[in-house]
């Protein structure tokens, strides 16, 4: 019984000592390759103004998100997701200062 006792210990203690290690020597960097698409902003930016800007505004976000997924992101649409962090979202870029983007300017 003694014998018994003492190889639980002895895994016990490996087996912690493992995790420990494993928790210590793991890289903390986690790339996430997840980006959220939000059509309610296009929409109320959009359409607070001009219908016609609500169009490009959407233009942009799609834009936007095939430029990610080129680029090898999974883009997600808002709503069908219940909670995501802020820095996930695709922030809406106006049509002019896409452009510029793409100029190199």
């Amino acid at each position: 019984m003694k014998n018994i006792l003492i190889n639980c210990m002895v895994s016990i203690c490996c087996a912690l000592a493992t995790v420990i290690t494993y928790g210590w020597m793991k890289p903390d960097t986690v790339n996430s390759n997840l980006a959220v698409l939000n059509y309610d902003v296009a929409n109320v930016a959009g359409l607070a103004q001009d219908p016609n800007e609500a169009d490009e505004n959407y233009t942009a976000l799609r834009e936007s998100a095939n430029k990610l997924t080129a680029a090898g992101f999974v883009v997600l649409d808002s709503r069908a997701l219940v909670s995501y962090p802020p820095e996930l979202e695709i922030p809406l870029l106006s049509k002019t200062s896409s452009e510029e983007a793409s100029n190199g300017q």
